[in-house]
């Protein structure tokens, strides 16, 4: 099946905010959905353009104030989205205004209830919470509990979900956030993000400020601390995912979904694990693994395609 754009096109990876392009990493997560039928395409590209947009208004607005030409800002996207959620109307002179509206048409036909939209609410305010230098997470509830924001929460909203395992896509999107944070790793830190909990640091004698050095030359305080979380952490939170594995009449969207997350986490994995837990080098060769594995048919512009800081 050949498509014109990619799923990181539709959604705007590369859009709005300079200093990365998150085209790859898009390919690397949803390029799949490129797969599925053009009605089911457009019900997933609601979510997700309305997730990467936030996002990279955030990031841009966080981390490129100086340079920064674009007149709409992360604010105005809340402000719109607060008018939204509190009156059910939309600012047509809204950028995003024909995206708000799609997302509506959603909620009425779904008959979404309060209870529902407030997950959408939590994604914004964890982006606002955990995306920015110098974040503070105190101990490992914490920790978990902005995974699923940043994460747990959007995977709820996805289309299609089977509503009788709404508990079990959280933790699925909890650990999803888990090994995308492992593999941005260097770019988060570089950035002065710090995703692991103080607690977590001070049991294993490590310290925010020794991160630049581990994610360059990592010591075997910092290895078992990320084998810590690999075979403790998030093994727990798979087991959790049981349910959902092995349900029966899922939606073959999420089937494809559940084949190609699974798959990504088992990489990502493998490769930091091949990098002996050097963040660095795991920035270079992951994306070689990640092109080999690309469809062509559905992201062949992205085979050589290098990776997310434009100035590599």
């Amino acid at each position: 099946m050949k498509n014109k754009k990619t799923i990181s096109d539709i959604i705007d990876s590369a859009r709005y905010y300079s200093v990365t392009d998150d085209s790859l990493k898009d390919e690397d997560n949803v390029a799949w959905i490129m797969e599925l039928q053009e009605n089911e395409i457009k019900e997933w590209v609601k979510v997700l353009k309305w997730i990467r947009v936030a996002d990279r208004l955030l990031e841009r607005d966080v981390f490129q104030k100086s340079i920064n030409n674009f007149s709409y800002t992360f604010k105005d996207f809340i402000s719109d989205w607060n008018k939204l959620r509190a009156t059910g109307e939309i600012d047509n002179n809204s950028l995003f205004a024909s995206l708000f509206k799609e997302l509506k048409l959603r909620w009425d036909k779904e008959k979404l209830i309060e209870e529902n939209l407030k997950i959408w609410d939590l994604y914004l305010d964890s982006l606002v919470k955990y995306v920015k230098p110098n974040v503070t997470i105190h101990d490992m509830t914490e920790y978990e509990n902005a995974l699923y924001g940043l994460s747990g929460t959007f995977f709820q909203a996805f289309p299609f979900a089977p509503n009788n395992y709404m508990k079990e896509i959280g933790i699925l999107g909890t650990i999803d956030q888990f090994y995308n944070n492992l593999r941005d790793l260097y770019e988060d830190i570089t950035r002065g993000i710090c995703y692991f909990p103080i607690s977590l640091l001070k049991e294993f004698e490590l310290h925010v400020n020794d991160m630049e050095n581990q994610i360059i030359e990592p010591d075997i305080q910092f290895i078992r601390l990320n084998e810590y979380l690999l075979s403790f952490f998030v093994s727990k939170l798979k087991t959790n995912i049981a349910p959902l594995l092995s349900a029966n009449g899922l939606h073959h969207s999420w089937q494809l979904l559940l084949k190609n997350v699974l798959s990504r986490h088992s990489r990502i994995e493998y490769v930091f694990r091949l990098c002996n837990y050097n963040a660095k080098q795991f920035n270079v060769k992951y994306w070689n693994f990640v092109r080999a594995d690309l469809n062509p048919d559905i992201s062949s512009k992205f085979l050589t395609f290098k990776s997310t800081f434009r100035e590599f």
